[in-house]
């Protein structure tokens, strides 16, 4: 029903209101029916009434609500803070190598593909480690491989495979699937 959080801030903001203005707006209410101010007139019909005001109790109550409604809509608005990254031993070697290659070698940097993982994993079964057969293809920063059971081997006969690359081009992580039979051409 309240699904956003604006929604549930002004029914929250709703029942605040009411919640502290209830005994003045039924004192109100009341006028319009009776002469006899309500206390009195519930006095009269034998009723026990407290010898202080009502508002005694709805105000603090509205003020605590309406101060966790503020610590709410406050905490909901405020961004969490970035915790720092902390780069493993291998980010820290791919930035160096990064580095150097752009510095010593810009003109090939964009065009290297450099294999992560290869995975040939059949449908159903474990999956096979192709990653070394993978990067034995890759000629001039491209890869260019038949995904067939000739070139990366048969895990399990007769079952339809796939072959996961994961792979670096131009900095950034790329991750590919090619069916049985098809050729994987990187990038």
């Amino acid at each position: 029903m309240l699904e956003s959080k604006n929604e549930r801030t002004l029914v929250w903001g709703i029942i605040i209101f009411v919640l502290a203005d209830f005994p003045q707006w039924l004192a109100s209410v009341w006028s319009l029916f009776c002469n006899k101010p309500l206390y009195q007139w519930l006095q009269d019909k034998g009723i026990a009434i407290p010898s202080f005001s009502l508002l005694w109790i709805t105000w603090p109550i509205g003020l605590i609500l309406l101060g966790i409604l503020v610590r709410n809509s406050i905490k909901e608005n405020k961004k969490p803070a970035e915790k720092p990254k902390i780069k493993t031993e291998e980010e820290k070697k791919r930035e160096l190598l990064d580095e150097l290659n752009r510095k010593y070698r810009p003109e090939i940097y964009e065009k290297i593909v450099t294999i992560d993982t290869a995975v040939w994993r059949p449908h159903e079964g474990n999956p096979s480690d192709v990653t070394e057969i993978v990067k034995s293809y890759v000629a001039n920063g491209k890869l260019e491989i038949r995904c067939t059971i000739d070139v990366l081997g048969d895990p399990r006969q007769n079952i339809g495979k796939v072959l996961t690359i994961q792979y670096y081009y131009d900095g950034k992580k790329y991750t590919r699937i090619y069916e049985e039979g098809r050729i994987a051409r990187l990038p």
